[in-house]
């Protein structure tokens, strides 16, 4: 109750003065030099415009669940195909970022490096156009495709490469299947959370607007399961719609 709905810190830049300060992700904003905020526009707009230097007092939660949804990946979506390609070298290198400060909730951004996507969120910050280069993905009515049921990702196995790629394949409403790689599962983990927990949600989402427009679950490839596993058969690969998990190890 003292707490009371405040701004949460969402973005820091490595190396900036906030934080080299301390502030870090999850840290809850009680004011800022000395003028207490509770909407998160109003204390972006504060933060904005207050003179430099700046007291920010925060709140650190003692303890926090953090959830990420960007990452550096091998990235491939300009072709058809829907397994990965042939060759290691065909993979693009880009930094992925779901959702975000930047873009809507449905996009996924794809930038040359980090360094790109945090010029970008100063740059929407101080309501500037974004001047760096970025590739996006509009995800509503995307599905997730793997070649298994039990909701892990794809792998190959490269001769040039000491470990197996593992990966992704997002079949979008429009254009070319994306997939997204990693020789680590934990590194390919918050992007494929994040693109899970939008898919679930749209299902939901799209689910609940045809029945309460009297569609019910009949016809439509989404039907009656949403919220539980939906699986379609797709050119050799599981469709994968999952609304009990976010993770598939959890």
């Amino acid at each position: 109750e003292a707490l009371a709905p405040r701004p949460v810190v969402a973005y820091v830049a490595e190396n900036s003065a906030a934080f080299n300060s301390g502030v870090h992700l999850g840290h809850i904003i009680l004011s800022v030099n000395g003028h207490t905020t509770t909407d998160p526009e109003f204390c972006a707009n504060m933060i904005r415009n207050a003179p430099r230097p700046m007291n920010l007092r925060c709140y650190v939660p003692p303890s926090m669940e953090l959830t990420i949804n960007e990452g550096r990946h091998m990235v491939k979506y300009d072709t058809k195909d829907l397994e990965a390609p042939k060759s290691s070298v065909e993979w693009k290198r880009k930094y992925v970022v779901v959702g975000g400060i930047v873009t809507k909730p449905w996009m996924m951004n794809m930038f040359y490096r980090k360094k790109d996507y945090d010029i970008a969120v100063k740059e929407a910050h101080a309501g500037h156009k974004v001047s760096v280069k970025v590739k996006q993905f509009d995800l509503r009515g995307a599905r997730i495709i793997l070649k298994g049921r039990d909701g892990k990702p794809n792998w190959v196995d490269y001769p040039s490469e000491r470990k197996p790629w593992y990966y992704i394949t997002i079949l979008p409403n429009k254009g070319y299947p994306i997939k997204i790689s990693s020789d680590s599962l934990e590194e390919l983990e918050p992007v494929y959370s994040a693109v899970r927990r939008f898919v679930r949600k749209d299902m939901e989402a799209n689910y609940q607007y045809r029945m309460d427009a009297g569609l019910g679950g009949g016809g439509g490839r989404r039907g009656s399961g949403a919220g539980k596993s939906a699986i379609v058969r797709t050119a050799g690969f599981e469709q994968f719609n999952e609304g009990a998990k976010d993770s598939y190890w959890h």
